[in-house]
C-alpha cells in the first residue's frame, strides 16, 4: 500500500477560469468564429438574469470551471446577452453544507450553498457581477436568509467577485478532510463517501482502491469562505453577531497584478 503523500502546487497567480477565456478567445479569433459575436448585442445593461435548467447550466461549468464537475446542486441561474447564455450559478438550496445553518444561527435549509459559477470568454466586464448580484436578489425572494461560498486558492481563485460584490469574508476554513488528486481532477471527502456507497464499500476501502489504480492523497485545501447576509432586520442583526467574531480583512492575491473583474 503506498503511503499517504502531502503535496500541492499552486495551479496560477491567475484565475484558472481567466485562463480558459483568454486561451478561448485566442482559439476563437484565430478560427475566424469571433465575427459571430459582432451580431450579438453585449450591453451589460441589457442583459437579464433569469432562472435556468441545470442541462444549461453544465454546458458553461464543465467547460470553464476548475474542478469540472456540477457539485450538488438543484438551482441554476444564467446571464442572456439576447438568447445566449452568458454565465451561470449554480446553487445548493438543500442544506447540503453540513452545519453551515448552525454557523449563522439558522436551519441549513435557510443558507443557500453558491458551490458553481463560470462566465464565457465572450462576456463583458462586469458579467460576473451583475450575475451574481441578480442570483442574490432571486434568491432572498425564495426565502434563503445567507448565501455562503468558498473561494478555492488552488485554482487561484481570492475572491474577486464576491468582494465586488460586498461579501463578507469569513477567513479559512477549518477542515482536516483529506482529497484524492490525479491529471489534475480533484475528488473530495464528500464525494469520495458517494462513490464508495455506488461501488458498496467505506469510504476507507474506496480511498485505498483509488490509490491502487494511481490517485494521490493530499491534505484538502483550507478555501476562503464568503457570506452575504439576505435576511432583513431584525434577523440580518442576529445573524451577524453569530459571525462576527470570524470577519477577517479580504484576501488579496499574492505576486501578481489583480486581474480583470470578471476572471474570478
Amino acid at each position: 500500500m503506498e503511503s499517504r503523500l502531502t503535496f500541492r502546487s499552486k495551479v496560477t497567480d491567475e484565475a484558472w477560469q481567466y485562463k480558459i477565456r483568454v486561451q478561448k478567445e485566442k482559439d476563437w479569433i484565430k478560427s475566424g468564429r469571433y465575427k459571430f459575436w459582432e451580431d450579438v448585442d453585449l450591453t451589460l445593461k441589457k442583459s437579464i438574469v433569469r432562472e435556468v435548467e441545470r442541462k444549461t447550466a453544465e454546458k458553461i461549468i464543465l467547460e470553464y470551471e476548475w474542478l469540472g464537475d456540477m457539485a450538488v446542486t438543484n438551482k441554476y441561474y444564467g446571464i442572456f446577452f439576447g438568447p445566449y447564455c452568458g454565465g451561470v450559478i449554480c446553487i445548493n438550496t438543500n442544506g447540503v453544507m453540513a452545519n453551515n445553518g448552525r454557523m449563522y444561527g439558522l436551519k441549513d435549509s435557510e443558507v443557500s450553498y453558491f458551490a458553481r459559477g463560470a462566465c464565457s470568454f465572450w462576456t463583458p466586464t462586469g458579467t460576473a457581477s451583475k450575475l451574481l448580484s441578480f442570483a442574490l436578489k432571486l434568491e432572498k425572494k425564495r426565502g434563503a436568509k445567507v448565501a455562503h461560498a468558498f473561494s478555492d486558492t488552488d485554482a487561484g481563485e481570492y475572491g474577486t467577485v464576491y468582494q465586488a460584490t460586498n461579501w463578507i469574508c469569513l477567513g479559512r476554513q477549518k477542515s482536516n478532510d483529506i482529497e484524492l488528486v490525479k491529471n489534475n481532477k480533484i475528488i473530495g471527502s464528500r464525494y469520495l463517501s458517494q462513490i464508495a456507497t455506488r461501488h458498496k464499500m467505506t469510504p476507507k476501502q474506496m480511498e485505498h482502491e483509488m490509490i491502487r489504480q494511481g490517485w494521490k492523497v493530499q491534505p484538502t485545501n483550507k478555501k476562503y469562505r464568503y457570506c452575504y447576509i439576505l435576511a432583513d432586520e431584525p434577523y440580518k442583526s442576529s445573524i451577524f453577531e453569530n459571525i462576527k467574531h470570524m470577519v477577517t480583512d479580504y484576501p488579496k492575491r499574492p505576486n501578481a497584478v489583480e486581474a480583470q473583474e470578471k476572471c474570478d
